[in-house]
């Protein structure tokens, strides 16, 4: 939450849903816009940092203020929507939940806003914040922006396979879900649904 444009922190996942197996923590970031790169290689540092401690983090979805809104419209998505836990920037992550109001057609009974503690930032670490945003907001920032983005989407490009989730890779996403996870876990609702009917037939 201190490392400057950071504007949302949500946890999602198993972990969120008090199921982790692994001990990985599965965070959503929202970024502010024009930044999300930049903010990536400097969250990515803090990662390496964390596994030194025996901590695992995996921030595999980040967005800019601009991306608010999720267009994989299905199951899945809506429940990553609802059951992610937000963790600092409540008015980011209420408006994301008010521009994804279509996922209660899919869970009608989900939370309208999981409430929790929000972690606020002290005076000093807020002024640092700031001053560090304003010291590349400027074409200093623009510059490595530009150059982490695209440095970094060809590298993650080249890695999407057939069975990717819908991976992402954008001036305002970087949505790395390579692993086909969503898609097997429709693939198998589907079959279990279809099961299901059958017997009831």
């Amino acid at each position: 939450a201190q490392l400057p444009f950071v504007r949302m922190i949500a946890l999602t996942g198993a972990l969120a849903m008090q199921n982790a197996r692994d001990g990985d923590m599965d965070l959503m970031i929202v970024t502010a816009p024009r930044r999300l790169w930049l903010t990536r290689a400097l969250v990515i540092a803090l990662v390496y940092l964390a596994r030194a401690r025996g901590d695992k983090l995996c921030p595999n979805f980040l967005v800019t203020e601009n991306a608010l809104e999720v267009r994989e419209r299905n199951l899945y998505t809506a429940h990553e929507i609802a059951q992610m836990i937000p963790l600092y920037g409540a008015a980011v992550y209420a408006r994301l939940r008010a521009l994804n109001a279509w996922a209660e057609v899919f869970l009608p009974n989900m939370n309208q806003v999981n409430a929790g503690a929000e972690i606020q930032l002290n005076r000093f670490s807020g002024a640092l914040k700031r001053v560090t945003e304003r010291m590349l907001a400027g074409r200093i920032g623009d510059a490595l922006e530009r150059w982490e983005r695209t440095r970094k989407i060809a590298k993650l490009s080249a890695q999407i396979r057939g069975g990717a989730d819908d991976a992402a890779f954008s001036a305002d996403v970087c949505r790395g879900f390579l692993s086909g996870h969503g898609k097997r876990i429709l693939a198998e609702y589907e079959v279990h649904t279809v099961f299901h009917l059958a017997a009831q037939t």
